[in-house]
């Protein structure tokens, strides 16, 4: 929707639709070097792009570390730690930015929806 479209009712609604566990799941079916076939014929192609796979990968380690600070009372994360989990979501984001806008929407379309890939 885009960033000027922050304070719409379409904008807020989209933003509260992510399903973190579906998309984490989303993303390990991409971060493989060739698609199922179910997501072979969703997406018209065989495998998605390096950037593509970049995110995805560093989207589960990322949610992986999110679930044990929430939910690890014994989990401690040290400056370093921290610090190595900025430079990966920035990383991410970065790998992100490299995809074309046809695959972004592709893969954003297919973690809100509940097709199975």
């Amino acid at each position: 929707m885009g960033a000027d479209a922050r304070h719409s009712a379409g904008y807020r609604l989209l933003y509260r639709s992510f399903n973190h566990g579906r998309m984490k799941d989303v993303c390990k079916s991409l971060d493989v070097p060739f698609l199922k076939e179910t997501l072979r014929q969703q997406f018209g192609r065989s495998a998605v792009s390096q950037g593509m796979r970049e995110f995805a990968n560093d989207f589960v380690t990322l949610q992986d570390a999110r679930h044990r600070a929430d939910y690890d009372l014994f989990a401690a994360f040290g400056l370093s730690e921290s610090t190595a989990f900025i430079d990966l979501a920035e990383n991410a984001m970065t790998g992100f930015d490299r995809v074309s806008p046809d695959e972004k929407a592709d893969v954003l379309a297919l973690m809100l929806s509940n097709v199975r890939g």
